[in-house]
């Protein structure tokens, strides 16, 4: 492992997960970032300060350190932009990740609706709408890019305050109820790995405020929703690499819906607390792993445990002068979320994760628990 060494495109806080495991194995660290604070340059070997979205340019400065040292994976925890420049770099250095052509299309948001959500999906937004409706801003990741619009009233007071000319990158599609499903797992061309299903429940914000873990859908949805997972990433051609599909599974129909595909090792603890706390897979490591060809276990095993995390966002950004929590004090696990790209406050709060984990038969208690806790911030 002496001269073997691994890209990471993205350096911010939820990078470090991952950039901590692939340290662990003794391996040399290439860290691109444009933000030259990133804490993940602390790790590095080799830093490369530079916008992760601009592939080409990155891979002219990784084929300098290609002479001084052997590249034998690249990776990201990030999304959008960042999925596309690593399978790029992968394919140009002969590593293994997603190719490249499903790297783009799955993170065009527009495409993935018109595709997968034919039926629900809003070509025209000029047209009679029925509300509510759900816009979604391609340009940012998870329920920071989702809005809820109840009426044609709200709806016109957002298009007032965006540029017409801009207008036509949003997506719109019906609002569904139903329950949102995040499928997470590893594919290969020799296996799928389904480290499970997790459950997550929105406010009325769209944000999301609760995730549980395993779900609570019934052995029926379940094998419904593995199966239309299944079908989906062969119909996509995704080949390798880990994977996070968000579905919305309607009520009384049972059809399911394509929210967001994510080709990377998602964050909000998902896979480097979550899905180890509740089953024997430590999916950073197996990736890693399975980039660099050692092997790993292909099934998954099961503890008799749940896990439940929820949300708190502040009022407002600010420095934070105390943090405390009521109500389930000494059971909580409490995790922040950091914003990179604010800079006006410290430290840069985003909003808090409180997880509380516990056999499974205790669902309920676990729920009642959570459901007491209050998270106070003083600003």
């Amino acid at each position: 492992m002496l001269n073997k060494a691994f890209v990471v495109i993205g350096g911010g806080y939820h990078q470090l997960p991952l950039i901590r495991e692939i340290k662990k194995q003794g391996l040399k660290l290439i860290i691109v970032d444009k933000n030259v604070s990133a804490p993940g340059f602390e790790y590095a070997d080799y830093s490369i300060v530079y916008d992760s979205y601009d592939y080409k340019g990155i891979l002219k400065r990784v084929m300098v350190l290609a002479k001084k040292v052997n590249i034998v994976g690249v990776a990201t925890q990030a999304s959008r932009g960042a999925i596309i420049t690593t399978s790029y770099l992968a394919s140009k250095l002969e590593t293994k990740w997603l190719n490249f052509k499903t790297a783009f299309f799955i993170t065009d948001k527009k495409f993935i609706s018109k595709k997968f959500n034919g039926d629900i999906h809003i070509n025209n937004y000029q047209k009679e709408l029925n509300f509510p409706i759900v816009l979604k801003d391609p340009d940012l990741s998870g329920s920071m890019g989702v809005l809820k619009i109840e009426s044609k009233k709200e709806f016109d007071k957002f298009i007032k305050t965006k540029n017409l000319k801009n207008f036509n990158k949003f997506i719109l599609e019906k609002f569904i109820e139903g329950k949102h499903l995040i499928v997470l797992g590893l594919k290969t061309n020799e296996f799928l790995k389904l480290y499970g299903i997790a459950e997550k429940f929105i406010d009325n914000k769209m944000r999301t405020k609760l995730v549980i873990f395993p779900s609570s859908l019934d052995r029926e949805d379940s094998k419904l929703v593995v199966k239309y997972s299944e079908q989906l990433l062969r119909e996509i051609n995704f080949d390798f690499g880990p994977f996070m599909i968000e579905l919305i599974l309607e009520n009384g129909t049972k059809k399911l819906y394509v929210a967001e595909i994510e080709a990377s090792l998602t964050g909000s603890h998902f896979m480097e607390i979550m899905i180890p706390t509740v089953t024997d897979a430590i999916p950073i490591k197996e990736t890693i792993n399975t980039i660099i060809g050692k092997k790993i276990k292909k099934s998954v095993k099961k503890f008799d445990l749940f896990y439940a995390q929820k949300y708190y966002y502040p009022n407002k950004f600010g420095k934070i002068k105390k943090i405390f929590i009521e109500g389930c004090e000494g059971d909580i696990k409490l995790f922040p979320h950091i914003r990179e790209d604010i800079k006006n406050y410290t430290p840069k709060l985003y909003f808090f994760n409180a997880v509380l984990v516990g056999r499974y038969l205790r669902k309920k208690e676990i729920l009642e628990k959570l459901e007491r806790c209050n998270l106070n911030i003083i600003q």
